[in-house]
């Protein structure tokens, strides 16, 4: 599959370029969307796929530090070779309340993900 990643530099704008560096350096991305009128805010990582082969993640309505540093934690996560179920009740996310991974329609991607 091809993607940025493999793309030409000079075809990237550059915000393109800045997500490119931040996945080779850090290994993902963050990228938060704001709330707008009626719609929350979210946020939504790239680079949990190529790396690991695990199913990006989104969250909705959780400041864009507090989405990271989630994001930050299940990476690491991942890379000690845990995996979180989906599907299923975890108290290993957040210290304060429990949380499942679900699965997003794909007639959802869109919408959220351009």
């Amino acid at each position: 599959m091809f993607t940025a990643l493999d793309a030409d530099p000079a075809d990237l704008d550059q915000h393109e370029q800045n997500v490119v560096m931040k996945i080779r350096e850090h290994g993902w991305f963050a990228h938060h969307i704001g709330a707008e009128k009626v719609e929350p805010s979210f946020c939504h990582t790239t680079g949990f796929w190529l790396k690991f082969r695990h199913p990006e993640l989104i969250v909705f309505s959780l400041q864009a530090q507090t989405a990271h540093d989630t994001f930050w934690h299940i990476y690491r996560e991942i890379e000690a070779g845990r995996r979180i179920a989906v599907g299923a009740q975890t108290d290993e996310i957040f210290k304060n309340a429990p949380a499942v991974l679900l699965p997003v329609a794909q007639r959802h991607y869109r919408d959220h993900l351009g």
